[in-house]
This record gives structure tokens, C-alpha cells and sequence, in this order.
């Protein structure tokens, strides 16, 4: 299916989470996501914790993602 958009925040120097299912990103089409170098996906998701978060999902270039690695957004601060 569709990959996973997860939330992991920085805790004493550590990232921990990831496990929250924040959003299933889902093509208009069936089919696997697919994003151009240079490309983003906008969500806007309400954290009411303060602290440093990031957001992880798996990504590759197999269409059932058996070549998967994990990747990162940026870090952002909840103040």
C-alpha cells in the first residue's frame, strides 16, 4: 500500500517514536506514490507537545517497496 508517514521527537539527544500512524499518503490513482527529485507531500498535522519532532517514512524505488530505506523531514520545534 501506500507509505507511512510517522512522527519521531528528540528526546535527551535520542529520536524516539515512530509508531504513531499520522497519515497513510494515498495517490489519486492506484498505485504506488511517486515524487520527482525536488518534490514534497504538505500535510499539516496539530502536535501539542512541546519539543523537536521530525517526520520518518520508508521510500524506494520498487513499487511494492522491498528496497525500502527510512528517511527523515527536517527537525522543527513545538515551542
Amino acid at each position: 500500500s501506500a507509505p507511512l508517514l510517522l512522527v519521531q521527537q528528540l528526546v535527551d539527544n535520542v529520536w524516539t517514536g515512530g509508531v504513531q500512524n499520522f497519515a497513510c499518503v494515498a495517490p489519486t490513482a492506484p498505485g504506488p506514490v511517486r515524487l520527482a527529485p525536488g518534490e514534497s507531500i504538505n500535510l499539516v498535522r496539530v502536535l501539542s507537545v512541546p519539543g523537536r519532532f521530525r517526520f520518518i517514512t520508508p521510500v524506494g524505488e520498487m513499487e511494492d517497496l522491498s528496497d525500502a530505506t527510512q528517511t527523515a523531514s527536517n527537525a522543527f520545534d513545538i515551542p
